[in-house]
């Protein structure tokens, strides 16, 4: 299910992505395998735990492009966005 999703969603962007190959960009995550949906699973097991058992994904890294964007559970940006969202909640609250 997941490879056909992959190699679905690469042909229906039309780029060359779903799969670790030459050409293809570096898009990847790594799980955390000590979040309590994926303990004692491994491989696909793990896998088809992230997507359909857990109440969060289960996320420890993400890379996009061959650029890391989440570092052990830690988006890169969190602190600006988190900055930049209180900000504009904070002038929408007060016009309110």
């Amino acid at each position: 299910l997941w490879q056909g999703a992959c190699a679905g969603g690469a042909r229906a962007c039309g780029r060359a992505i779903g799969a670790i190959a030459p050409g293809h960009r570096a898009d990847f995550i790594t799980l955390d395998t000590d979040h309590p949906a994926l303990v004692g699973r491994g491989g696909a097991e793990a896998v088809d735990s992230a997507i359909f058992a857990a109440n969060a994904l289960p996320l420890r890294d993400v890379v996009v492009g061959g650029r890391s964007v989440v570092r052990d559970g830690r988006h890169s940006a969190r602190d600006s966005v988190r900055g930049r969202f209180a900000a504009v909640m904070r002038r929408l609250l007060s016009a309110a």
